[in-house]
């Protein structure tokens, strides 16, 4: 416990469970979609993906990784079904 109060000392904090799980999620899909668009030689639909998995270790606040990300599937579907 000793080294987590001299990193909070630090001003360093950890992320919330809401946070991970963002991460967690949207990295996972990212993967799919990349997987699935290398397949179909999908170059724009392989770039949101990487895009979808590499955000979160831009963004540290929570509702924004959700608004992001859900703007980014959001992005991906609408370019898959058009």
């Amino acid at each position: 416990m000793d080294a987590l109060q001299n990193l909070q000392s630090m001003g360093l904090t950890l992320p919330s469970p809401a946070a991970l799980l963002a991460n967690l999620l949207f990295s996972i899909i990212g993967f799919v979609i990349w997987r699935l668009a290398r397949r179909r030689a999908r170059s724009d639909l392989s770039a949101l993906a990487w895009a979808l998995m590499l955000y979160p270790m831009l963004v540290s606040d929570t509702l924004w990784l959700y608004l992001i990300g859900g703007a980014l599937c959001g992005v991906i579907y609408w370019r898959w079904r058009g």
